[in-house]
């Protein structure tokens, strides 16, 4: 049986994007905090590919890592978004949040 730990999934369709482009679109984009969060994250296909080979790869068991092999800081995820929207991003949100 495996274990998929599973990242924060990156679609077109849906995923994060779906949640976060709305909000960048209206400029209300900006890092959380100090931006040094650290965030794993999968693009869905490779999620995808990760379900199909548990299923089909006897050799696959256990706890099974779905996520790109180096995390990114809020921060960074937040300049690399906010470039399609270099006019509409915000400084920072408070760290309370």
């Amino acid at each position: 049986m495996v274990h998929p730990r599973i990242g924060t999934v990156i679609s077109g369709w849906g995923g994060v994007l779906g949640k976060l482009l709305p909000v960048f679109n209206f400029g209300l984009g900006g890092r959380l905090g100090n931006g040094r969060q650290m965030m794993s994250w999968i693009q869905l296909d490779d999620l995808i590919a990760v379900f199909y080979r548990s299923i089909f790869d006897d050799r696959l068991v256990g706890p099974v890592n779905a996520t790109v092999s180096k995390a990114i800081s809020n921060q960074e995820f937040t300049k690399t978004l906010g470039g399609f929207f270099p006019d509409r991003l915000l400084p920072s949100s408070p760290k309370l949040l």
